[in-house]
């Protein structure tokens, strides 16, 4: 159900707003009117343009995607996306500083997005890559919630210039291809110092050069791709173990690519 919000003068001269395309704009305001009170709705792009943009012919997916990459001018993104249960969600960043809900509305029933999922991999001119941990909403708009922004490169997730200016290309997309990166270590069980070949990094930068016009589910589309890739890396690595990766699961993968970056630095 639609809610009232408030729409303030300041955001017809945010830098960060000029820098989307003007229908994404619109869309970022209708998100404000679907969400709940603490600023989350149900993450369902082709229902949510229906409720926004009936009569637009635009991407609402592209139009997510966009609006969860961090911003070109800060640290954080519009909005957060996450899956709990199997159900998927968003959450607006800064939810509390710019809306004020009725106190009749009632409380949300959709869960916060887990903290470990708040953090985004934002490239950096330095080579590396940086965690950036954005608040879920729950601050008081007076920069006392939990927004942190740690500004400490991490070394070893350090990838080559080449493959760095690959990423950094589909990130400008509006690919966030640093956060399924992260999730899928998350998922896989990796240490911090743990990484995917650069090699396979590069064959999913160039697939989705192929593929971004058909990606509907980015994480799905991602291991998909990243399996293909490292069984192909693999085979090139040991022809006998290329058979056995191709049946493995999330879990062994992680065993295997781990094996691989040991091989890749000996």
């Amino acid at each position: 159900m639609a809610r009232i919000r408030y729409l303030k003068p300041d955001f017809f001269k945010d830098e960060d707003i000029k820098e989307l395309p003007y229908e994404a704009r619109l869309f970022y305001q209708g998100l404000w009117v679907q969400a709940d009170r603490e600023g989350r709705g149900e993450d369902r792009p082709e229902r949510l343009k229906i409720e926004i943009m009936p009569y637009d012919q635009v991407d609402a997916e592209k139009i997510m995607q966009l609006l969860s990459c961090p911003k070109k001018n800060g640290k954080r993104p519009f909005i957060v996306r996450y899956e709990i249960d199997g159900e998927k969600y968003y959450q607006i960043i800064n939810w509390r500083k710019h809306q004020k809900p009725h106190k009749t509305e009632r409380d949300s029933d959709i869960p916060p997005p887990p903290k470990e999922l708040l953090t985004v991999r934002q490239p950096l001119t330095n080579g590396y890559a940086t965690n950036i941990s954005v608040g879920n909403g729950d601050g008081d708009g007076e920069g006392n919630g939990e927004e942190i922004v740690n500004k400490q490169a991490e070394s070893a997730g350090a990838v080559s210039p080449k493959t760095k200016e690959l990423l950094d290309s589909v990130y400008s997309q509006g690919f966030n291809i640093y956060q399924l990166i992260n999730k899928f270590k998350k998922d896989a069980h990796w240490r911090k110092d743990e990484s995917i070949p650069d090699e396979v990094l590069n064959k999913i930068c160039e697939q989705y050069q192929k593929d971004k016009d058909t990606i509907r589910e980015p994480y799905p589309w991602f291991i998909k791709v990243l399996k293909m890739e490292s069984a192909s890396y693999f085979a090139n690595k040991n022809i006998g173990e290329s058979a056995r990766f191709k049946k493995e699961g999330i879990g062994k993968m992680a065993d295997i690519l781990r094996q691989m970056q040991g091989q890749a630095s000996d």
